[in-house]
């Protein structure tokens, strides 16, 4: 990122102004509406025009303090049948970070009703998935795993499957396909200051660089927990009238 239009006192200020509103927050509402989000801290962005094609592919932000933790984040590979293939495969390369690997036709099987399938979306914090089955997944999985934005993130099954996966560990994902307006975990009130403002300079630096539309395209960018005020570190007032034709992807 060569001159990034927010400064980073801004995001300083917005991430100390969070811990002040963390405190203020009554202790029982908060564990209420946090039973999904584990105190995740949230970038919003609005963008001033959209897409002109839908798309869940989502743009990745790499991390330097990763949210998923291998060991206390829980992560379902959904992988193509045979599942012991790949299973066999993650154990003897000591693939690190997954907590769950189960084939499209066990998954269609166990998790066959709308209750069950919310369950399943529910019970882990991200889903990766071989490319090969991605297109089928939507219908698989429900509309919950939309809803919540637990889309699951394809993983080329070549020789790099290690790498590829630890990769999906070390980003968060900003999905644009309902409105102006998207969010995306950057980081946990758990993190110290300096980790939060670090994950979000960085967050802001990729936007910079490949935003579809380009930066111009940026309304405004926010910080926010799950039941706080949205602070903001950046508003534009320029207008942009170009018509998006590309679709946010994954760099």
């Amino acid at each position: 990122m060569s001159s990034s239009p927010v400064p980073s006192h801004r995001v300083v200020e917005a991430v100390q102004a969070l811990r002040v509103l963390r405190e203020q927050n009554d202790t029982k509402t908060r564990h209420s509406l946090l039973k999904d989000n584990e105190d995740f801290i949230f970038l919003v962005v609005t963008f001033k025009q959209l897409p002109e094609r839908k798309s869940w592919k989502p743009c990745a932000l790499p991390l330097p303090h990763p949210i998923y933790v291998a060991g206390e984040s829980e992560v379902c590979f959904i992988v193509k049948d045979p599942q012991r293939q790949i299973k066999d495969y993650i154990a003897d390369h000591h693939i690190s970070g997954i907590s769950k690997v189960i084939g499209v036709s066990k998954l269609r099987k166990k998790y066959s009703t709308f209750a069950l399938k919310r369950q399943f979306v529910q019970a882990y914090d991200l889903f990766l998935a071989d490319d090969r089955v991605v297109p089928m997944l939507a219908k698989t999985l429900g509309k919950e795993c939309f809803r919540k934005k637990k889309v699951p993130i394809p993983i080329r099954m070549n020789k790099d499957i290690g790498r590829d996966v630890q990769r999906a560990l070390n980003r968060t994902y900003l999905f644009c396909v309902e409105g102006p307006c998207s969010s995306a975990r950057i980081g946990k009130m758990s993190f110290d200051n300096d980790a939060i403002i670090e994950n979000v300079l960085s967050c802001v630096g990729t936007l910079f660089e490949s935003s579809p539309g380009g930066w111009e395209n940026i309304q405004s960018l926010l910080l926010k927990t799950v039941d706080s005020l949205a602070l903001p570190i950046f508003q534009s007032y320029t207008k942009h009238e170009s018509v998006l034709k590309e679709t946010i992807c994954s760099k």
